[in-house]
């Protein structure tokens, strides 16, 4: 194992530590944990990108500040999003080193692989699920589509971030997360699962 994916590892073993810390503490540290990531994210966005694509993002992270809000009375959803992006996030480099597969957009990002997509997909919708189980005592059904949908929404956001690094010449988005490149970089899974949820919990 080299250094760089020993830090990776280290780094992701310290945010689920976070995650699980956050919903310990309960609502209060869920909602604390998920307003610094947003506000992480939304300066690292207008950090790095320029001119009508900053304009793009400022609107984009106003529809996200808005979600935010409209989820802050249901903060399980936003613990559902840090469990189910983490964990697409995990099994996506997981197994897309360990599954020969065809590049899944090879002109924006030479790693990320069909099968990595697929893997963590699964791992999302898995997560998702047994989130479920844990939280109400019984399988729930529509966990499966709405992990699916996130975990899918999540790595489209990621090709969107790794879209706008190539676009804007920026290796990462910063260096606050070691191995991760930025708080962007390891939560722009948020991008488009965020609203997605917030629309979804208006039916929940």
């Amino acid at each position: 194992m080299n250094k760089n994916t020993a830090v990776r590892i280290l780094s992701s073993f310290g945010i689920l530590a976070a995650i699980a810390a956050a919903a310990i503490i309960g609502p209060l540290g869920i909602l604390v944990l998920s307003s610094i990531i947003i506000i992480l994210m939304s300066f690292e966005w207008l950090r790095m990108s320029r001119g009508a694509t900053r304009i793009l993002g400022v609107l984009w992270l106003l529809i996200m500040l808005a979600s935010a809000i409209a989820l802050s009375t249901k903060l399980w959803v936003m613990l559902l999003l840090l469990i189910t992006i983490s964990a697409t996030d995990i099994g996506a480099w997981f197994f897309g080193g360990r599954i020969k597969s065809s590049k899944l957009w090879p002109t924006v990002t030479a790693n990320k692989t069909w099968g990595g997509h697929i893997s963590g997909m699964i791992c999302g919708t898995a997560a998702c699920v047994l989130l479920g189980f844990f939280m109400m005592g019984e399988f729930l059904p529509q966990m499966i589509w709405i992990g699916m949908g996130v975990s899918t929404l999540s790595q489209y956001g990621d090709l969107t971030e790794s879209y706008m690094k190539r676009k804007f010449g920026v290796k990462d988005s910063s260096n606050l997360i070691p191995g991760h490149g930025g708080f962007l970089d390891r939560f722009d899974g948020w991008i488009y699962a965020l609203p997605l949820m917030a629309l979804i919990s208006k039916v929940l």
